[in-house]
């Protein structure tokens, strides 16, 4: 899952618009998203967003030069890959499906060496079936409209459906948290110089500010729409440290102050 794409990531920073940094990209955005869940779930009724889902499901081995498309990439079925995004043809349509989710992914084998991961889509494969399972990497609705075509290939396909909650303010921290993470340990001279990383810098920390103040409800959470995401039942989280050590759980910061029974500030 995640709130943000890998283009909002692009568009943030020049030095993130580069060969080679999907699959990292990807992954700090999975992880970031995940992050803030975590910090998002004592106030809010989970999942806030879900991914589009949809399934391609094999009928038959494809042929040489038989294609399928997903997003915005042409996999093309052969019996010796040739060029990127070619996808093995296996003894059994189980094997050459087991390929494609690989070459989606860009994991394992059974793919040209130059194919590069599906910035829009991810795959699972288990082979006891012959569907390959497909969710758009970015929550929301705009899942729902990806592109997927087999009419050249002996599979059908179930169109992607299901992605829902499309919140800006959540799409903007996961960027942020996300870009940051990838330019940790970065040159200056990589990032543009030393204005560029004082910008990635304060993109973070405006970042965690913002989802401090989602979490404890000073922000509201407010879809593409104007809908506002009611808060759970069980409210704001609250800090957990007393009659323990000062700042145990961090608490959040709307409860901070000073505790009038101990002996030090929040």
């Amino acid at each position: 899952m995640a709130y943000a794409s890998i283009d909002d990531i692009k568009s943030l920073q020049p030095v993130l618009d580069q060969t080679g940094i999907d699959s990292m990209a990807i992954a700090e955005l999975r992880s970031s998203a995940s992050y803030i869940t975590g910090r998002l779930w004592q106030s809010y009724s989970l999942p806030i967003t879900t991914p589009a889902s949809g399934a391609i499901t094999f009928t038959g081995n494809p042929v040489d030069d038989d294609e399928i498309i997903v997003g915005s990439i042409t996999y093309r079925f052969k019996a010796v890959p040739a060029q990127a995004n070619d996808v093995l043809i296996s003894a059994t349509a189980s094997l050459t499906a087991d390929n494609l989710a690989s070459a989606i992914n860009e994991e394992g084998s059974g793919w040209y060496t130059d194919t590069t991961i599906n910035i829009k889509v991810r795959a699972t494969y288990p082979q006891a079936t012959l569907v390959v399972s497909l969710w758009a990497r970015e929550d929301g609705a705009g899942g729902n409209v990806i592109t997927l075509d087999a009419s050249t290939s002996p599979v059908t396909v179930t169109a992607f459906t299901g992605g829902a909650g499309d919140y800006p303010i959540l799409r903007r921290i996961n960027c942020w948290i996300a870009a940051a993470n990838l330019l940790k340990g970065q040159a200056k001279s990589n990032l543009g110089g030393a204005g560029t990383g004082a910008l990635i810098e304060g993109y973070e920390k405006t970042a965690y500010e913002w989802l401090e103040s989602t979490a404890n409800g000073s922000m509201a959470l407010v879809d593409i729409n104007g809908s506002v995401l009611a808060m759970s039942d069980d409210g704001l989280a609250t800090s957990t440290t007393e009659d323990m050590i000062p700042f145990a759980d961090g608490g959040d910061p709307v409860h901070w102050g000073h505790d009038t029974d101990k002996d030090w500030d929040r």
